[in-house]
């Protein structure tokens, strides 16, 4: 999974907890790593395998709980959880207006 695919997850996420009415603290947390994320030299995954989830966590506005969140994401190349639905594909915007 490439840095760029784990953003597009990130802000899809942090859509769908805005749009349930989660808390905005937690929603933009998950917009900060997405923008951190696809600034990193490094492909995450590649940080992962070589350092573990500490990598992430060092990072500077990734947290435990998202770093926990990214490295299952990678392992299971899909959110951890089926309660938020998947991203749209390439070119589908399903945000509303």
């Amino acid at each position: 999974m490439t840095n760029t695919q784990l953003k597009d997850l990130l802000l899809h996420y942090a859509r769908e907890l805005d749009r349930k009415g989660a808390s905005l603290f937690q929603a933009r947390a998950y917009r900060a790593a997405a923008l951190i994320v696809q600034g990193l030299p490094t492909p995450v995954e590649e940080m992962l395998e070589r350092h573990g989830r500490r990598a992430l966590e060092r990072i500077p506005g990734i947290g435990r709980s998202i770093a926990s969140t990214i490295d299952v994401m990678v392992s299971l190349s899909k959110w951890p959880s089926n309660d938020v639905p998947s991203p749209p594909a390439p070119g589908e915007d399903r945000r509303v207006a």
